[in-house]
């Protein structure tokens, strides 16, 4: 019998975040908006501008284009344990 093993699960969140962060970048390219480059307040006031703050999260970076806002965020926002990228349709 032959088990499988989750990769995310054996991942520091350090790593997913890299990960995540690199996968996302070979989709959507550069992000608009990232840790890195742009003030933190800045960049959480574009997530709550686009996504309406719906995750308690920390943004680490934003990508978008004239029909999609996609973030690669870390939660829970006071002790990040995972992160996770979300998509939000612009209308």
């Amino acid at each position: 019998m032959c088990q499988r093993k989750n990769k995310s699960a054996q991942l520091t969140p350090e790593k997913e975040k890299e990960y995540l962060l690199e996968a996302a970048s070979k989709t959507y390219s550069s992000p608009s908006l990232s840790a890195g480059n742009n003030g933190q307040a800045e960049l959480d006031n574009k997530y709550n501008l686009l996504f309406k703050n719906k995750f308690n999260a920390t943004t680490v970076a934003i990508w978008e284009n004239r029909s999609t806002a996609v973030a690669l965020i870390g939660y829970p926002k006071d002790n990040i344990e995972h992160y996770r990228i979300i998509g939000e349709p612009k209308y």
